[in-house]
């Protein structure tokens, strides 16, 4: 599996951005509110970031030898995909939300607004959860082995 690189990130966040950012003028043109996530998303952005890094502390540790038992490989693989999800997911709802943030220009100004400040506190989550996600990855993630002839030889 390869491992996370950041430009896709950015490119998924940056589409999440504009579509945000378009449905926030439809739906203000319509006289709906904006289109963000409510403040109880936290908890689940928060939640999901600490399964993931519990899995990912499991593998860590039967990776470098101080757990027990050693992990079954398939949960390993599958702590490896939660991880990358959570990166990518953490990349679209930020991307999503600073598109609403942007949208919301005429709001920033008064600095109380509570869509600004719930979609400041989202971008933030959604930020957070790219680097669970990336960490998790890096607890996954296995030593080269000896003889690996994609690694150079020391001579």
């Amino acid at each position: 599996m390869k491992a996370i690189r950041p430009w896709p990130l950015v490119a998924f966040a940056f589409v999440a951005g504009i579509l945000g950012w378009i449905a926030n003028a439809l739906a203000a043109n319509a006289g709906f509110p904006s289109v963000r996530f409510p403040w109880s998303a936290l908890v689940t952005m928060g939640v999901m970031c600490a399964v993931s890094l519990g899995f990912g502390f499991a593998v860590w540790r039967s990776r470098t030898g101080r757990a027990r038992q050693p992990i079954d490989p398939l949960v390993a693989a599958r702590t490896l995909v939660l991880g990358q999800a959570c990166a990518h997911a953490g990349a679209l709802i930020a991307g999503w939300h600073t598109g609403v943030l942007a949208g919301l220009g005429r709001s920033l100004g008064e600095g109380g607004s509570d869509s600004v400040n719930a979609c400041v506190s989202v971008i933030v989550g959604g930020l957070i959860m790219i680097g669970v996600g990336i960490a998790v990855e890096f607890f996954c993630r296995i030593p080269p082995e000896e003889g690996d002839p994609s690694e150079p030889q020391a001579q």
